[in-house]
């Protein structure tokens, strides 16, 4: 699957999970090897197994209602996860790039790219998103803003969560690698 098609799956579950997700855990959190604490008002809005998404607040009652849902986080297991990936998407995309750092995360060499997106008409509204690759943990953390149809400041609205998006990824601990 390309990263383009991918980028677009993830919004779009994102978006649906908004119209049905509920939450399940708020505060400290495992899943496979990774501890976390999620802010307040952050929960778990599904666990598949290899994809946890997080967010900042339940979503509404009726479809399609955002609620108080603005911001979330998905975590993803990929066999040979590459930040190279996600800057030809950026590029391909004609994004804007803002971050691209090695960073590490709990010690864990990684990286960090953060970029804005232009809108693709209605149904894909411009969007601002962080993505840490860390490539020894099988491990993808994409934070962007919750899509909402229509929507036109996604792009502020992840700005005004990058500290709790930050908190989250400096609240993560490694345990020993996952075994499936």
């Amino acid at each position: 699957m390309t990263r383009d098609r991918l980028a677009v799956v993830v919004l779009v579950c994102m978006a649906l999970l908004v119209a049905c997700g509920g939450p399940a855990t708020t505060g400290a959190i495992e899943w496979r090897d990774v501890d976390m604490t999620l802010p307040d008002g952050w929960v778990v809005i599904e666990d598949l197994g290899s994809v946890l998404y997080v967010a900042n607040g339940t979503g509404g009652e009726e479809e399609g209602d955002p609620g108080d849902l603005t911001v979330g986080i998905q975590f993803m297991v990929e066999d040979t996860p590459a930040i190279t990936e996600w800057r030809d998407l950026v590029a391909e995309r004609d994004g804007e790039v803002e971050l691209d750092a090695a960073i590490d995360v709990d010690g864990v060499p990684a990286f960090a790219l953060q970029y804005t997106l232009p809108a693709r008409g209605e149904a894909v509204p411009e969007t601002r998103e962080r993505v840490v690759v860390v490539p020894s943990r099988h491990l993808v953390i994409l934070a962007q803003a919750v899509p909402v149809r229509g929507q036109q400041d996604g792009a502020a609205l992840f700005l005004d969560n990058v500290d709790e998006v930050e908190a989250i990824l400096d609240s993560i601990d490694f345990g020993a690698p996952y075994e499936e």
